[in-house]
C-alpha cells in the first residue's frame, strides 16, 4: 500500500504482495503439517486480506475450518473458491451435491 500511496509504484507493491502471498502459504503448510488449525484460518485471513480473491487459500482455508469444527465457514470457503474456479472445490461440492 506504500508504495502505491507514496511511490506510486505498482511493480514494487505487486512484487511484495507476491511474496507477502507467499509467506503465508509456507506458514499455513507449516500450520497444517503440526495441525495447528486455527493457526493456520488466521495465517489464511491475512493472506486473503492481501488476495480476496484467491481461491487457492479460500480452498486451504476451508480444510482448516474442518479442522476447528468450523463446518458451514468451511462449506462458504468451498463455494467461494468454486466460484472462482477451483477445480478441486468444484469436484468436491458436485460430488457432495451442493451447489456453489
Amino acid at each position: 500500500a506504500l508504495y502505491l500511496q507514496l511511490l506510486d509504484d505498482r511493480k514494487l507493491a505487486l512484487t511484495d504482495l507476491m511474496k507477502a502471498n507467499q509467506l503465508y502459504f509456507n506458514k499455513t503448510s507449516e500450520l497444517r503439517r503440526t495441525k495447528d488449525y486455527r493457526g493456520c484460518v488466521a495465517n489464511l485471513n491475512g493472506a486473503l486480506l492481501a488476495r480476496p480473491k484467491d481461491a487457492d487459500a479460500l480452498f486451504q482455508r476451508a480444510y482448516c475450518n474442518i479442522g476447528i469444527g468450523q463446518q458451514n465457514a468451511a462449506k462458504d470457503d468451498f463455494i467461494a473458491a468454486a466460484r472462482l474456479n477451483h477445480e478441486e472445490a468444484r469436484k468436491l461440492l458436485t460430488a457432495r451435491s451442493i451447489e456453489w
